[in-house]
């Protein structure tokens, strides 16, 4: 339930972003998988072989913190409170780029000039494939 919910609502801020490269790359959760577990949020973009700095930065901005921002203490990412990263993920699940940042970090980064916001979340950002991959998400899963 948790899941659709957050799908839901994660869908609904990406589409009020009025940026095109964000609804071409998630334009419906049909053709993403989004799981939450352990902790850890899991993005699965299935129409991309390549996750860059940009598409990340891009949905932790306008669909993971966007909310928060929005909505402040009504926001859905409260009920998500204890997240400790967003891992945004390749077609193929062998490739990543994991946000290490939680709804505390949304909150500070509302705070920024928004010039100021994407090199905060770039500077949280973490690239993994293959064995490095399973290394990190096993490190935040036994923090």
């Amino acid at each position: 339930m948790k899941k659709i919910f957050l799908g839901i609502l994660l869908l609904s801020s990406i589409l009020s972003a009025d940026l095109k490269y964000v609804k071409d790359i998630v334009s419906s959760m049909q053709s993403n998988i989004i799981e939450y577990k352990n902790d850890i949020l899991y993005i699965q973009l299935l129409r991309e072989d390549r996750v860059t700095t940009r598409i990340t930065t891009t949905i932790i901005e306008n669909a993971y913190c966007s909310d928060i921002w929005l909505n402040g203490k009504e926001s859905f990412l409260k009920s998500f409170s204890k997240i400790k990263a967003v891992v945004v993920l390749n077609k193929h699940s062998h490739q990543s780029i994991i946000y290490k940042g939680n709804y505390s970090d949304c909150v500070e980064l509302g705070k920024l000039p928004s010039k100021d916001v994407a090199i905060h979340i770039s500077s949280k950002l973490t690239f993994a494939t293959g064995n490095s991959l399973k290394k990190e998400l096993y490190k935040l899963s036994n923090q």
